[in-house]
């Protein structure tokens, strides 16, 4: 990976993890627009409704990014007969639940204040429509969420870590034909648990699917010698084209209906691993790039994405209770507005606190469960050859 990549790439994570969390403070905090009086509707509010849309092409970003860099290392190592399974599935398995464990605790936590302090809030909706069943909280720690059963909580953002997960589980095991190391009936078994597990972790008819369809572009972005577009300035204008085009042209509401959603998706990834594609193989990137902060910013998009929803709902409905503000309001004084602003600034602001004991420590916890692994191994091997 060049400079100029892996800068975008660092980049395109906090961009769009900041989507999600600018989308969800205002579905927590504003009206939708349809709502507000007129005399309200100034040139800021509408640069908002603008910026809040992107959460779902976030995540379609957040998906093509994972398979480049997940799916794509697959598979060279699978093609060069370096890839450690055992390895692989640790690595992968401490990245999302280092985070995660401690994300479903902190929901616990915040909801259950919540529920104590401002039942007549979203916590009331949320009880209603089965959330807070206690059996949830092991079935999203199982990675069930959105695929067999709701999100856990307040924590809606907890949906896609399901997907993202059992892609990394499934995709090597399909990519299981090209280890020439391997020999050819181990292969067989590989690939068909992989599609095993394909099509039970489909079955249920949710976004998974398609979500792997998404994922596998991505990965599929490290292959070819060469860029289908040369100029690195044409494929971001054609992935901005297809992300603005499709955000001014279609209201959310729109893309719930029939394939539409999907067509939208599907253009949108394939746009984003093209521009990926291209920079793989440019020799300069742009000075924007360059700011040290992407990096920073980056180091904590997951660890800010996995726990703000719970964290918002709870100051959302702190601020309606003490203030009379702060949860779904027409935003008409520069008090509703100040009141987003630092809501999301102290999300923000506990994302990187949370990171600190998490995410930012997953090499360090990968490191120490390798030498158990490697010594396990190393210790099967010395019984065998007793044997």
């Amino acid at each position: 990976m060049n400079a100029t990549l892996s800068k975008f790439i660092d980049t395109a994570r906090w961009i769009a993890a900041f989507c999600v969390l600018i989308t969800h403070l205002n579905d927590r905090t504003f009206t939708v627009l349809a709502n507000i009086p007129a005399e309200h509707r100034g040139w800021g509010l509408n640069l908002w409704v603008f910026a809040y849309g992107f959460a779902h092409q976030a995540v379609v970003v957040f998906f093509v990014l994972s398979g480049f860099l997940v799916g794509g290392a697959v598979l060279n190592r699978a093609r060069s007969g370096q890839l450690d399974m055992r390895r692989y599935f640790l690595d992968r398995t401490v990245r999302i639940y280092l985070v995660l464990i401690p994300a479903l605790v902190l929901t616990t936590a915040f909801d259950a204040l919540g529920r104590s302090l401002f039942p007549a809030s979203i916590y009331q909706a949320e009880d209603a429509a089965g959330h807070f069943a206690p059996i949830l909280l092991l079935l999203n720690l199982f990675e069930m969420q959105d695929i067999f059963v709701p999100y856990w909580g307040t924590n809606s953002a907890l949906w896609t870590l399901s997907h993202e997960y059992w892609n990394y589980m499934t995709f090597p095991l399909l990519c299981a034909p090209l280890m020439r190391g391997l020999p050819f009936m181990a292969r067989l078994a590989a690939f068909a648990a992989g599609l095993a597990l394909l099509v039970v972790t489909s079955i249920s008819g949710s976004w998974h699917l398609f979500g792997f369809g998404v994922w596998i572009a991505g990965a599929l972005a490290i292959l070819p010698g060469r860029p289908l577009m040369r100029s690195k300035a044409v494929a971001l204008l054609v992935f901005l084209a297809v992300s603005v085009g499709c955000r001014l042209a279609f209201r959310f509401a729109d893309l719930q209906q029939g394939y539409l959603g999907d067509a939208v998706d599907l253009a949108v990834a394939l746009s984003f691993a093209n521009l990926l594609l291209t920079l793989r193989f440019a020799d300069s990137g742009w000075r924007v790039l360059d700011w040290r902060g992407h990096q920073a910013l980056s180091n904590f998009s997951y660890s800010l994405y996995a726990i703000h929803m719970p964290l918002i709902t709870f100051l959302c409905a702190a601020a309606q209770s003490l203030w009379g503000i702060g949860w779904r309001n027409v935003p008409a004084t520069p008090a509703h507005w100040a009141l987003a602003f630092a809501i999301m600034a102290i999300a923000v602001a506990a994302g990187w606190a949370f990171s600190r004991a998490t995410e930012a420590r997953t090499d360090a916890v990968r490191r120490v469960l390798t030498r158990w692994l490697e010594k396990d191994r190393t210790t099967g091997s010395l019984k065998t050859q007793a044997g």
